[in-house]
């Protein structure tokens, strides 16, 4: 492709506000189950996938939608990232499900990139990076002090975005869920995950309720919960989108 068309392109695809691309993680898969529901075995792989194609499906129309895996396969938090950083993704939504040794635990929330962390965010934090205690660990040969510092470049300039990002998905969530299927609202959290700190793009990690709970699991295995879960998504990032483009900052490649 020449020089000229590339530049043509790229300003029909400014000026015409051109689809953003957005990539959507099904939590674990394959050899990694997540969590299992202490109710009936449900697996938090399986329900994760069935809602974050819901979330496609609801994007696809308008946007560039991916999703890191399409199989029941095992991925290493790297290889999710990297997808991102493959496709050119403008967005990332990692898809989960919560789950807790006490069976009154319930309701759903919604996590944003950030470094500032409380007691309660901590486990889920630990649960969702696995191996990975730290977002900058298992990277190459990065030495402590040098997985750090680029830690802490990667995550302060993808916070604010994140934070907005979240706090546009989970105002919609919020608005229809607890009200219709009497669920929790646990609220939008910071959260230290290496899959969105590595994915070097505004993200979220959504937990939409608790295996564990038995109210919880009845709702994410009803198809309107999970058609209404994935319909404020979308509606979410949408108003996220518009926003920014309002403000003039270019989100799409």
């Amino acid at each position: 492709m020449s020089l000229k068309l590339m530049v043509m392109l790229l300003l029909f695809k400014t000026s015409i506000g051109m689809s953003a691309t957005i990539l959507i993680d099904p939590g674990h898969g394959g050899d990694e189950n997540g969590a299992i529901s202490s109710v009936d075995g449900t697996k938090e792989k399986d329900l994760a996938m069935e809602l974050a194609l819901l979330i496609r499906n609801q994007l696809l129309t308008e946007h560039n939608v991916y999703l890191s895996r399409t199989l029941d396969q095992t991925l290493k938090l790297e290889q999710r990232a990297g997808t991102a950083q493959k496709i050119g993704a403008d967005l990332f939504i990692s898809v989960h499900m919560n789950s807790s040794e006490s069976k009154f635990s319930n309701g759903f929330e919604t996590f944003y990139l950030s470094n500032d962390l409380d007691e309660a965010t901590k486990k889920v934090v630990r649960v969702e990076n696995g191996e990975h205690s730290h977002p900058m660990q298992g990277v190459g040969e990065l030495d402590s002090l040098t997985g750090e510092i680029l830690a802490e470049i990667v995550v302060s300039e993808n916070i604010p975005e994140s934070k907005k990002l979240g706090e546009f998905v989970h105002s919609k969530l919020k608005s229809v869920l607890p009200q219709k299927y009497k669920i929790k609202d646990r609220g939008l959290k910071p959260g230290l995950f290496y899959v969105l700190a590595m994915t070097k793009v505004p993200g979220i990690l959504l937990e939409a309720g608790f295996l564990s709970s038995k109210s919880d699991l009845s709702l994410m295995k009803n198809k309107n919960y999970l058609n209404d879960y994935a319909t404020k998504v979308a509606e979410g990032v949408r108003d996220y989108l518009m926003s920014s483009k309002n403000k003039n900052q270019r989100l799409v490649r």
